[in-house]
């Protein structure tokens, strides 16, 4: 369905059965649409919803279950900007990405569930900038929860409270180190700041001003920044799985980094190297 400005979609029920078919589609000409409350099921190749240029839409309420391969639930160019997206429920069975946001758009309370082979749950490309991913959940049980590809160093993409409850898996991809901004409580000043090349499995343990607390694991070399701490001494623990094979067990060496936070409000720990390790 292409749409163009100031229009009101509600409550409809929309299937595609061929390849190359969106949901809707928002081109140059369409801003300050609400497309609320509808069901989108998606077959191959396809958006459950695609700005391709378009300011000041309204996304809210929808389900986009996701069928086929290539195909992705929420997309939004680097054209479309000012755009809020709420309380919308992705379901991507398929290949593809339940989110990709590449301008600057409000992303609020959106669940994205991805149970495909190869599906990622939120897509950050280079053009993603001044993005604010806030509440819901984004999860994907097969392949990355997190994938961000040639995102500049500088960009400023942050994610709050988004179902960090069990282990996610976060990919920084591209050549350049890309910065992963996570605050696990929608009120809290607390910032992890995350830079990496490569693949990190995450899992918080605690998040408060007296301990900080995480497990990470992969075989990359990885950049913490901490920020909005409270008070003035708090401990920060960090747990490094280095994982090494030993034919014909996979077994994992657990390095514990711990420190004492001082007056100041930000704490760097640079180039921690998690090595692939062989032994005989």
């Amino acid at each position: 369905m292409w749409t163009a400005s100031s229009n009101t979609i509600i409550n409809n029920r929309i299937t595609t059965y061929s390849n190359l078919g969106d949901g809707f589609r928002l081109v140059s000409t369409s801003n300050a649409n609400n497309i609320s409350g509808n069901n989108v099921s998606i077959n191959t190749l396809g958006y459950g919803i695609d700005i391709t240029s378009g300011t000041s839409n309204i996304v809210s309420r929808n389900n986009f279950s996701i069928l086929g391969s290539q195909s992705y639930g929420i997309y939004a160019s680097t054209s479309a900007s000012g755009n809020t997206f709420s309380d919308n429920v992705v379901e991507l069975s398929g290949s593809g990405s339940g989110a990709e946001l590449r301008a600057s758009n409000n992303f609020t309370d959106n669940n994205i569930t991805a149970t495909g082979a190869g599906s990622y749950g939120m897509y950050v490309t280079a053009d993603s900038n001044n993005n604010n991913i806030t509440g819901g959940s984004i999860v994907s049980t097969q392949s990355y929860d997190y994938y961000f590809n040639s995102l500049s160093e500088y960009s400023n993409v942050n994610f709050t409270n988004t179902n960090f409850t069990a282990e996610r898996k976060i990919f920084f991809g591209g050549t350049t180190p890309t910065w992963f901004n996570y605050n696990n409580e929608t009120n809290g000043n607390i910032w992890l700041k995350t830079k990496a090349s490569g693949s990190v499995n995450r899992t918080l343990v605690n998040w408060n001003n007296s301990v900080m607390q995480w497990n990470d694991s992969g075989t990359v070399t990885t950049t913490y920044n901490l920020t909005g701490l409270k008070q003035a001494k708090s401990t920060m623990s960090i747990i490094l799985q280095e994982g090494y094979k030993q034919n014909p067990i996979l077994q994992q060496q657990i390095q514990t980094v711990s420190c004492r936070l001082s007056q100041s409000s930000l704490i760097t720990i640079p180039n921690l190297r998690l090595k692939k390790q062989t032994r005989r």
